[in-house]
C-alpha cells in the first residue's frame, strides 16, 4: 500500500506564484542507456537543462521544473559540479497555494484515513482546492 498525493497544478499559475525571475521548462524524458543529452553552450542555461532530463518511464508525469538563479549565490562558490546539493544555495519563495493547486489527488488504493487526513490539513493550512481520491484504478466507461 502506497500513501501518495500528487497536487495538479498550470504552467500560467506557476509563472504567477513564482514571477518572472524563474525559468520553467518542461521535463524531456529519455533512455538514458540510448539518448544523449544535447550539448549545452549557453552557460546561463547549462545548470538549469541538466536537471529538465529524467527517464522515460517517468513521462505519463508530464512534468515542469521551476529554477531560478541567481548569480549573488553562484558567486559564493568557485565551481558548480552536476550533482552539488544545490538546496545549500537556494532560498523559501512563498507562494499562494489557493493560486498554485488546481486539484490534490490521493493514490486510489490509498486508505480512507489518508484522504481524510490530508483533507483535514488542507483545510488547517487554508488550502481551499479538491482533495480527492484519484480514479485511476476505476473501470473505463464505453
Amino acid at each position: 500500500m502506497f500513501c501518495c498525493l500528487v497536487s495538479k497544478s498550470r504552467i500560467s499559475s506557476l509563472r504567477q506564484c513564482l514571477g518572472d525571475q524563474i525559468t520553467i521548462a518542461r521535463v524531456k524524458y529519455i533512455d538514458f542507456t540510448k539518448d544523449l543529452i544535447p550539448e549545452l553552450n549557453d552557460e546561463n542555461q547549462s545548470l538549469f537543462l541538466l536537471h529538465t532530463f529524467k527517464r522515460s518511464s517517468f513521462a505519463h508525469e508530464r512534468e515542469v521544473r521551476a529554477m531560478f538563479v541567481s548569480m549573488k549565490h553562484l558567486a559564493k562558490t568557485e565551481t558548480i559540479e552536476y550533482g552539488m546539493r544545490l538546496k545549500k544555495l537556494g532560498e523559501l519563495k512563498p507562494v499562494d497555494l489557493n493560486q498554485l493547486i488546481d486539484t490534490v489527488y490521493v493514490a486510489p488504493d490509498s486508505p480512507s484515513w489518508y484522504l481524510d487526513l490530508l483533507q483535514k490539513i488542507a483545510r488547517r493550512y487554508g488550502l481551499t482546492k479538491e482533495v480527492r481520491r484519484s480514479s485511476l484504478l476505476e473501470d473505463p466507461v464505453y
